[in-house]
């Protein structure tokens, strides 16, 4: 048995695709002032071609 959930962690400074800006990879998130929010639960799909959409 293998568990196919993985966590796609959007690292970098401010701009689209981090929790920073509100919402990451298309769902919305609590944004706060510490190192935790709460995010939406994102289902990331494997297009092929080593892509993720």
């Amino acid at each position: 048995m293998s568990n196919a959930s993985q966590c796609i962690l959007a690292i970098g400074k401010m701009g689209n695709g981090k929790s920073f800006a509100g919402r990451i990879f298309g769902a919305t998130t609590i944004v706060g002032h510490s190192t935790n929010s709460e995010t939406d639960e994102v289902t990331v799909h494997y297009c092929g071609n080593g892509f993720l959409c």
